[in-house]
């Protein structure tokens, strides 16, 4: 990456970013006591604020975010997709869970080198000409350091798997499998569908201990986000190991950092803005645009796009760098998704419905002439919210239209599908960039503006598809040609001495029809010159003397420039043959007592 990508320094006036705390490694071996007592503790603050009218959501997020980051583990991560639940925690219970994408305190830096030298065979410094011992990010699966390659002496990041995240994950998932059975049997969190939760979990997190597999991700999405204009750090595949991941360093602010300051401090982050060309409308619309290529359009998408893993450099350029979370779609999940978007965007909510419902089954038995209309009503309530730009920006978003629509589907007794919990993430990540970026973002016209581009991409691979069938066809028909003339000549070979008095006067005979073949075709490509400029440009002056030359122009139809190029290249290959036979009869009739064929 050029140093001239990089923006000037934004923090807080007078902010001092804090190094990571490190805490040493504790064994687990009264790992469930451990989590049972803090879960005990944490119900019982609850019920004592809540008995005294001091529970707020505020208040709540913040308990459940200090009580996770003490356990670590899995409790993180499984916090982490609450935050992203809008379909059943309110805004200000899940704002505060945001902040542990962040928060997470580090290990020490020896057991760090230990594991990089484990992994790779080999000392530290025979691949690193340095590795900072204290690490500049950490989460609840790894913590990362910056190095220098030996090779070309390349700015990197090494990506450390925490040592215990394997075991304390395991034994976290069978508590929290338990937990969840044992909740499924009240009916009021049976709706959850808790245990499909855990399944989900458990194959999140086989993905995310092995760091090989976000090696891989890296690779195959860099190509893919590079034509939305996002950044994705080069890795180095021959150091992919199964606890460490090296990938570049790219140097940034941020978006985490700019929402901070334009929370505290707007004036003065829209000013920095302004200084490294950065645009937070157009930053918005190209997350959010992405964001939907990805989900609707490709095999792939970023599961986990937040705030404090995508970086923003000077004049508005992006860059992605955590790859841990990445989702897959299937084609028809695209394709029911993409027409469930359409229709919000068209304000056709009937039809939205209908789609909705496909997302949402198996339905229970229930009313659902009247689960229908209540989804149709809560649509059009959010839609005339949308057409008020003073409101909060999460009554207009896309995130609280489904917010709305998870209130009626539990209401009726329809579980959470959490199949699609990644998008939720997801969707979740970028609603809050949105939510600073442009926070009175028309999501109609956005919508809209997506589906006009991804018309626009269909018809040019159409475009290209067909081309690259047009070029084939012609390589196809150029190949009949050849071998048409190589079972000529091997049938005039098997037969030259009983023909050989005769030869002359085939070779005259061919000669003959070769050139009539070669003069047909220059008609014809006069001919079709003529049509091609008179299709092409209508004002093109044609002496038309007789009616016979209308009626011939006029016998092609109006063609594409596609069946033109078929056409230009099927009338070169027939000439070009006509030239090399005419040419090779004339050298036989040169040597009358031989047949020469080829």
């Amino acid at each position: 990456m050029s140093a001239r990508d990089d923006p000037t320094p934004l923090l807080l006036a007078g902010e001092v970013r804090p190094p990571i705390p490190i805490r040493p490694i504790r064994p687990r071996r009264f790992r469930g006591l451990e989590v049972t007592f803090a879960l005990v503790s944490l119900a019982r603050r609850s019920l004592l604020l809540s008995v005294r009218g001091k529970a707020t959501p505020e208040v709540l997020g913040a308990m459940v975010r200090d009580t996770v980051l003490a356990l670590g583990g899995l409790w993180v991560k499984f916090a982490q997709i609450l935050s992203s639940s809008y379909a059943v925690f309110p805004a200000g219970f899940r704002h505060p869970l945001l902040e542990l994408h962040h928060a997470s305190p580090g290990f020490p830096p020896e057991i760090a080198r230990r594991i990089v030298e484990e992994e790779l065979g080999a000392p530290i410094d025979r691949e690193f000409l340095s590795f900072e011992d204290q690490p500049f990010a950490a989460g609840s699966i790894a913590q990362v350091h910056r190095a220098v390659l030996r090779e070309g002496r390349r700015a990197v990041v090494v990506k450390v798997l925490r040592p215990d995240a394997e075991d304390v994950f395991a034994l976290d998932l069978r508590l929290l499998s338990l937990l969840a059975r044992l909740a499924s049997v009240l009916p009021r969190f049976r709706v959850l569908r808790l245990r499909e939760l855990g399944g989900g979990l458990a194959r999140m997190l086989a993905e995310e201990v092995d760091l090989r597999r976000e090696s891989a991700h890296l690779r195959s999405l860099r190509r893919p986000l590079r034509a939305h204009r996002i950044r994705v750090p080069r890795t180095w595949r021959r150091l992919a190991r199964r606890r460490i991941l090296v990938c570049e360093e790219i140097h940034g602010v941020f978006l985490s950092d700019f929402i901070r300051v334009v929370e505290h401090e707007p004036h003065r982050a829209l000013a920095w803005a302004r200084e490294n060309g950065i645009r937070p409308g157009k930053l918005a619309r190209r997350l959010f645009l992405t964001h939907l290529r990805q989900a609707l359009e490709e095999i792939n998408f970023h599961a986990d796009p937040n705030p404090a893993e995508i970086v923003l450099q000077r004049n508005g350029k992006v860059a992605f760098i955590d790859f841990g979370a990445v989702g897959t779609f299937d084609q028809h999940e695209q394709t029911t998704y993409s027409r469930w978007y359409r229709s919000i965007a068209v304000r056709e909510y009937r039809d939205a419905v209908d789609r909705f419902m496909k997302l949402v089954e198996p339905v229970p038995p229930i009313d659902l002439d009247a689960f229908r209309e209540q989804l149709i009503r809560t649509l059009r309530t959010w839609d005339a919210d949308t057409r008020h730009r003073y409101l909060p920006h999460e009554r207009r978003s896309l995130v609280g239209m489904a917010a709305l629509l998870a209130q009626v589907t539990q209401g009726y007794g329809v579980g959470l599908d959490w199949r699609f919990v990644l998008l939720d993430r997801s969707r979740l990540s970028i609603d809050l960039a949105m939510r600073y970026l442009n926070p009175r973002a028309d999501y109609h016209r956005e919508l809209n503006r997506y589906f006009a581009e991804a018309r626009v991409r269909s018809r040019a691979v159409k475009k290209a598809s067909e081309a690259v069938m047009v070029l084939a066809t012609a390589t196809d028909s150029e190949q009949r040609i050849s071998d048409l003339g190589g079972n000529l000549r091997d049938i005039l070979r098997r037969n030259a001495l009983q023909f050989r008095a005769t030869s002359s006067k085939l070779a005259g005979v061919v000669e003959i029809l070769s050139t009539r073949v070669r003069f047909a075709t220059t008609l014809a490509g006069v001919f079709l010159a003529v049509v091609f400029v008179h299709q092409r440009w209508l004002h093109f002056p044609i002496e038309r003397t007789t009616a016979r030359l209308d009626d011939l122009i006029g016998l092609l139809p109006p063609l594409g420039g596609t069946e033109w190029l078929a056409i230009g290249l099927l009338w070169f290959l027939v000439h070009r043959a006509a030239a090399n036979v005419h040419r090779r009869m004339t050298r036989a009739e040169a040597r009358p007592h031989t047949v020469v064929v080829g």
